[in-house]
C-alpha cells in the first residue's frame, strides 16, 4: 500500500470534519496549527487536549500506523473512560465510502479504554453533532 502524504490526509480530515458538522473554529485550528481538539462527555463540549497521556497515545498511534488523528471523542462508559481517536488512514481508494459513512454518523476510530487498556479496539462508532459543533458518541 502506498503511503499517502500527510498534507493529503490533512486535507481529507478537514473535509471529513466538515461532513460531520464540526465547529468551524475547531476545523481552522486543525487546518492552520495542527491542533487536535476533543469533544468531551455527554454534552460534546469542545475542549483543548490537555491530557499529556492522551497526547502521547495519539503520537504513538500515528507513528505506529502512519495515520492522522484529527479529533478525539471522550466518553464515560460503564466499562471505562473511552477516548475515540478519529483518524484518516492510508486507504485513499476507500475514502469515498468513508465520506458516505460519515454523513450517516459512522466514524472509524481507534478507541482507547483508559481504565482497561486491554479493551481498546479499532472499529466504527456512531456519533451525533451537537448544537455547538461538537460530537457525542451514541454507540
Amino acid at each position: 500500500m502506498p503511503k499517502v502524504k500527510r498534507e493529503v490526509k490533512k486535507a481529507e480530515a478537514v473535509r471529513w470534519m466538515k461532513i460531520l458538522g464540526v465547529n468551524s473554529d475547531v476545523i481552522e485550528l486543525f487546518k492552520k496549527k495542527d491542533i487536535v481538539m476533543s469533544c468531551s462527555g455527554i454534552t460534546g463540549a469542545i475542549t483543548p487536549l490537555d491530557d499529556l497521556l492522551l497526547k502521547q497515545q495519539i503520537r504513538e498511534f500515528e507513528q505506529q500506523w502512519d495515520d492522522l488523528v484529527y479529533l478525539v471523542v471522550r466518553t464515560p462508559s460503564s466499562f471505562g473512560w473511552l477516548d475515540s481517536l478519529l483518524f484518516v488512514d492510508n486507504y485513499e481508494d476507500e475514502w469515498e465510502l468513508v465520506r458516505k459513512d460519515l454523513s450517516d454518523g459512522y466514524v472509524l476510530t481507534w478507541t482507547i479504554n483508559q481504565d482497561n487498556p486491554i479493551c481498546s479496539d479499532m472499529g466504527s462508532i456512531v456519533v451525533r453533532r451537537t448544537n455547538s459543533g461538537g460530537l457525542i458518541r451514541l454507540a
